[in-house]
């Protein structure tokens, strides 16, 4: 058993609370009648190793079911149990919460009731959420804490990063790429324990939601870098500030309170007033000059005159323009191919969609990034693991792969399992 306080990264019991109670009144409202009769089986039944499992909401209590119906455990618990990863036989129980002091234990258990990383004062997942607040927990690691500092094992149990840290936690939107604190310094893991960037800086940031993209560095004097996921060096820790761009050969940096263009030998390639720089598609640089976006390529050339309240690339030839208050999409030469008439339009790069959405929750549309499929609705969860999206369109609600391809039929026929928001929680319906 372990006993602690959540903490400021990672926790957030009580959110996890009010999801519990929302996913609770969906399934209460939409399907689940008589779980318990209609998969009641012996839970120590041996476990393939296919197995998949899931949470399983019962009369206001929580357990884990397998996808052939089984109760694995039965709904007893007051807490939604964590699912490290839904083809292992490894659970995670929080019990004896006391709101008031924020203070609970959890216990970690398989499928036989059997307890499991008992040596630890402490054993939690490793959460991490998106730009919008979609959830997972980081892959096959978990967190433990021994006489209050932090280390990292595998779900086989296995020390893959010693107790040694003050804290550890996710960079925010990045799989893959941990935060590793230490003399109040802090470095980067990645989910196997292999130390990236030792803990010897002020801040590390991700680069869009690509750990292979590399990240930017600050160091304790203010001064930005980059470091790849490799461990290479990229550009020292040195500038007033580094753009967090894709692109692995040229960087926007800043200098003598301007942005330069520079290449990975430092060499100036442009030297621009510009405010700013968001993004680098091929040899073209989405800048900001007073106040408007625009275009200028690697050789200062202007692609696109900056007169755009907002400008992003989705291919190379395809961009996302806000222009007198309203979103819509053009090609590189003008040609506009989504009317401004948007209120927004968001690229998920995770999923390859674009979303373009009007005000007031009236229903907009789901495109796949080519713009050969489209949907409309309002996109109300995404599961990346199970790579799903949950539309509701004319007050129904509908599923759909990230091609666009709809899903809700094979998702409510009968005897079969049903996707609740993006949580990696299914349920049953007769």
């Amino acid at each position: 058993m372990s006993r602690g306080r959540r903490y400021e990264k990672e926790g957030k019991l009580n959110i996890k609370k009010v999801i519990a109670v929302a996913i609770a009144f969906a399934v209460i409202i939409m399907f689940i009648v008589g779980i318990k009769t209609l998969l009641s089986t012996d839970a120590t039944e041996k476990i393939s190793k296919s197995t998949s499992f899931y949470n399983l909401y019962d009369n206001g209590k929580w357990g884990v079911i397998d996808e052939n119906g089984k109760i694995v455990i039965e709904a007893k618990n007051d807490e939604v149990i964590t699912i490290p990863n839904y083809k292992k036989d490894i659970f995670i129980l929080t019990e004896n919460v006391d709101y008031d002091n924020s203070t609970y234990k959890t216990r970690v258990i398989n499928s036989k009731n059997e307890e499991l990383f008992t040596e630890y004062d402490e054993v939690n997942v490793i959460e991490n959420s998106d730009s919008n607040n979609n959830l997972w927990y980081e892959q096959d690691v978990l967190k433990v804490k021994k006489d209050n500092l932090w280390g990292l094992i595998n779900l086989s149990g296995e020390e893959i990063l010693p107790i040694e840290y003050e804290d550890i936690y996710a960079l925010e939107g990045v799989r893959n790429s941990l935060i590793i604190k230490k003399n109040n310094k802090v470095g980067l893991s990645d989910n196997k324990g292999s130390v990236i960037i030792e803990p010897e800086y002020k801040e590390i940031r991700g680069i869009e939601s690509d750990y292979k993209n590399g990240y930017i560095v600050i160091s304790q004097a203010g001064n930005y870098g980059k470091i790849d996921f490799d461990k290479s060096i990229i550009l020292g820790a040195e500038y007033k500030d580094v753009k967090p761009l894709t692109s692995k050969t040229v960087f926007v940096v800043k200098e003598n309170k301007k942005y330069n263009l520079i290449n990975s030998n430092k060499e100036v390639l442009l030297s621009q007033n510009v405010d700013d720089a968001q993004q680098i598609s091929g040899e073209n640089v989405v800048v900001k000059i007073n106040n408007k976006f625009g275009v200028i390529n690697t050789s200062g050339n202007e692609i696109i005159k900056p007169e755009y309240q907002y400008l992003e690339y989705t291919s190379l030839d395809q961009i996302i323009i806000k222009k007198d208050n309203k979103f819509g999409i053009m090609k590189q030469s003008g040609e506009i191919i989504i009317p401004l008439e948007y209120d927004k339009i968001t690229y998920n790069k995770n999923a390859n969609l674009i979303i373009c959405e009007k005000k007031n929750n009236e229903e907009g549309i789901i495109y796949s990034s080519s713009l050969a499929n489209s949907v409309e609705g309002i996109i109300t969860g995404i599961n990346y693991e199970q790579q799903l999206i949950k539309v509701e369109k004319n007050g129904e609600v509908h599923y759909y792969n990230f091609s666009l391809d709809e899903k809700t039929s094979e998702c409510n026929k009968k005897g079969s399992y049903h996707l609740a928001e993006d949580m990696n929680i299914f349920y049953y319906s007769k």
